[in-house]
């Protein structure tokens, strides 16, 4: 019987696995058959790794200078991608069997889904006139709304078999590749206002359903899955020895907090960038960065370790009250993909990557949702004997930690001609340069208000590397270069000191995701993001070893609600602040200060779910006033009621209650 907490689920499977023998094999158990391949079969597809016999991604394209046959291998790196990831199911039933928590559709909807949208999408754009199956197109159309913890789906009993959904995958591929084959759309480059760029946005959101199918198979327990054939390898500590108890220093880094000066970030992608990016990346706002510290790594499972054997998930101080809700419900004791190795008092545990429990790797980023992270936040606060609060990062402390080249606003914004003028004017088969902002690159401005161009530090590096360069070149476990996450200390920090600022795992964000100013709605996918700009989504940044082409983006603005898994971690960070400017007399360890920190959903701009932004400027409760603030509160609150009490209808009836009706008092 299934329990709400999916590592006790997993505890049997183990067993189960090791004594799978001799059953009767079908179709859909072990290595798949060539009929499984509806494109191309991978050892024929654009992102082969023939020395590791391993299919990874590719660049996110440039949409200015992209040829039609680069698109069209683009597409099949990305399609055979969804059927190799798929290959690991096990049966009919790891396709039809709905995930513990009911909060999504089983794996034969996403199976299906990806292939529906591009034709879906393609009518909407105009680059098709018919669809194929429209019983198929309007049942997988459209996915499970990030509901709340306890809104449980019940899922349909009647999906198509699995052999049904492999015929439409077939018919759509070669429906699709008609379409990139020959549409005069692709004759030029694709930008938000071409047909064109429906073809980018089918291949993006296919990469988001690689991901997120990622983590839906990480949560099937074992019997129903296996490695498949032509998956990146896990990262090679997976096979290092592991201690039952994590030492620091010796099993997980001393994870200290670096001191980051802040400064000016601005958000938004430049409307004329060339890859594609969904509706809510663009727009433009700015935010002032006060100083703050970060911890060098993401937490570790190691550090981690110590909130669990402290009894930190039985301890309500450590929770939010959404955050306990949702831990009472699941009857959560552990991080989500830790695996029980013994009775539950032992604290012995392996690690659930995604095809296999392996021993458990202390130094690896741990995996938790947001409530997780700010229960330990919490914990970690008061075990540091701090009086600031630690807490999550914010968007634009984000950027503050990455490489110059790596900042959203490290990317200049010229005039729709110049950028037209740097396509026209590249060598036929090359690719513009692509200059960086003044401000956070140090480039000197031409004119105009142009940076220069410095080809040093002009790119997104999810458009440079493939996952065969991507940890030696970008320093970033992403685009696939390893098939599991990897130590923290294993790539290079940013200029700032951090490592892991891209790929690995995500990160945790506190903003709530929401519009720039400046935003618009993409018609082609309207639903893309406007729903979720209501306050109880949070942004995730950076990646994770799962992320691909546009995930992998500097530019990319991902959300889920705060009792979602994804390969999600976080990093403990602290606002640096004068504590004279505090009464730390009300102050403890346990009841911190909040100094303010502003996000990007502070006032966030229209649209947005409900009558008002969920954040603004100007109601602080959540924060801790300074004294100054607290005594301006309370003087406001003093005229309030000075006000009220002396109105005229009131001293009226004062008047009158001492000499009687003030005609006759007063005549």
């Amino acid at each position: 019987m299934a329990t709400r907490n999916p590592s006790l689920n997993t505890v049997p499977s183990l067993k189960k696995k090791a004594a799978m023998t001799a059953e009767a094999e079908d179709e859909l158990k072990g290595p798949r058959g060539d009929w499984w391949w509806t494109g191309v079969k991978p050892t024929a597809c654009p992102g082969f790794d023939e020395a590791a016999g391993v299919l990874r991604s590719l660049p996110l394209p440039n949409t200015a200078t992209a040829t039609r046959q680069e698109v069209i291998d683009y597409f099949n790196n990305c399609w055979t991608q969804t059927e190799v990831l798929f290959a690991c199911l096990q049966g009919s039933h790891a396709f039809l069997r709905q995930p513990y928590h009911q909060l999504r559709h089983p794996m034969v909807f996403y199976y299906v889904h990806p292939a529906v949208l591009y034709v879906n999408k393609f009518r909407v754009a105009g680059l098709l006139d018919e669809g194929l199956d429209q019983f198929i197109e309007q049942l997988f159309e459209t996915g499970v709304d990030e509901m709340s913890w306890d809104d449980l789906s019940q899922s349909r009993e009647d999906w198509p078999s699995i052999r049904d959904c492999h015929a439409y995958r077939k018919a759509s591929y070669d429906l699709i590749m008609r379409v990139l084959k020959t549409h005069p759309s692709l004759n030029g480059p694709s930008n938000w206002g071409t047909v064109g760029w429906a073809i980018f946005m089918g291949f993006e959101h296919e990469r988001i359903h690689i991901e997120t199918s990622s983590v839906l198979i990480r949560e099937l327990p074992l019997e129903f899955v296996r490695k498949p054939e032509f998956w990146p390898d896990y990262h090679l500590s997976v096979n290092q020895p592991s201690s039952a108890v994590p030492k620091q220093s010796t099993d997980f880094p001393v994870n200290s907090l670096i001191e980051v000066a802040g400064g000016k970030v601005v958000l938004g992608k430049p409307d004329d960038y060339p890859s594609f990016g969904f509706d809510n990346e663009y727009g433009r706002k700015e935010i002032e960065v006060p100083a703050f510290r970060a911890s060098k790594y993401k937490v570790t499972n190691g550090e981690f370790a110590a909130f669990v054997r402290d009894s930190g998930y039985s301890n309500k101080q450590w929770w939010t009250e959404e955050g306990w809700s949702w831990r009472t419900f699941r009857n959560v004791k552990w991080p989500t993909f830790w695996v029980l190795d013994g009775p539950s008092g032992l604290h012995r545990y392996r690690l659930r990557v995604l095809f296999d429990a392996v021993e458990m790797r202390w130094n690896w980023p741990v995996d938790v949702n947001v409530h997780e992270a700010h229960a330990y936040c919490a914990w970690k606060t008061a075990q540091d004997g701090q009086l600031v609060k630690y807490r999550l990062i914010t968007e634009a402390e984000h950027n503050c930690i990455r490489n110059k080249r790596d900042r959203v606003d490290a990317v200049a914004r010229p005039a729709a001609s110049t950028a037209a003028a740097a396509v026209a004017a590249a060598p036929k088969g090359s690719k513009p340069v692509i200059t960086i902002g003044a401000v956070a690159a140090g480039a000197a401005v031409g004119a105009g208000g142009s940076p220069a161009a410095d080809p040093a530090v002009n790119v997104d590096m999810a458009m440079v590397v493939s996952g065969c360069d991507a940890a030696k070149v970008a320093g970033a476990n992403f685009q696939l270069a390893y098939g599991s996450q990897s130590p923290v200390t294993a790539l290079p920090p940013s200029e700032a000191g951090f490592h892991d600022v891209f790929g690995n795992a995500w990160e945790w964000g506190e903003d709530h995701f929401a519009a720039f100013p400046g935003f618009k709605v993409h018609t082609y996918y309207e639903d893309f993001s406007a729903p979720c700009f209501g306050g109880l989504h949070h942004l995730i940044f950076g990646g994770s070893f799962m992320s691909t082409g546009q995930l992998a983006s500097k530019f990319a603005r991902y959300q889920f609600r705060p009792h979602f898994f994804q390969h999600a971690s976080f990093r403990l960070v602290q606002s640096n602040v004068d504590l004279s400017l505090y009464d730390t007399s009300k102050a403890s360890p346990e009841q911190p200060i909040v100094p303010f920190y502003d996000t990007s959903c502070m006032d966030a701009a229209e649209p947005y779910v409900g009558d008002h932004p969920c954040c603004s400027k100007a109601c602080r409760d959540r924060f801790t006033p300074t004294r100054a603030e607290e005594m301006e509160y309370n003087a406001a609150k003093l005229a309030a009621t000075k006000s009220s009490y002396e109105t005229d209808f009131l001293m009226s009836q004062y008047l009158s209650l001492h000499f009687g009706p003030l005609e006759i008092a007063f005549a």
